[in-house]
């Protein structure tokens, strides 16, 4: 991920240094990858939520403690 935020800051910030393909190639080849990596992960992430909500707010109290 640390590659991917790197190429996001340059195109962000929108240097006058052309894209060099060396460099966004390996990028560019690996994304199908990451993105599957990113599917994942925000799936387990949203799995624990589901059951945070349902463990911490099934009985309609919105103001109960979270017990982390």
């Amino acid at each position: 991920m640390d590659r991917y935020r790197s190429f996001r800051h340059l195109v962000k910030r929108v240097y006058a240094e052309p894209l060099r393909w060396d460099k966004m190639k390996d990028l560019v080849a690996d994304v199908r990858v990451t993105a599957k990596q990113i599917r994942g992960d925000l799936s387990g992430f949203l799995c624990f939520l589901d059951e945070t909500v349902k463990k911490y707010f099934s009985n309609g109290d919105f103001n109960a403690k979270l017990d982390l």
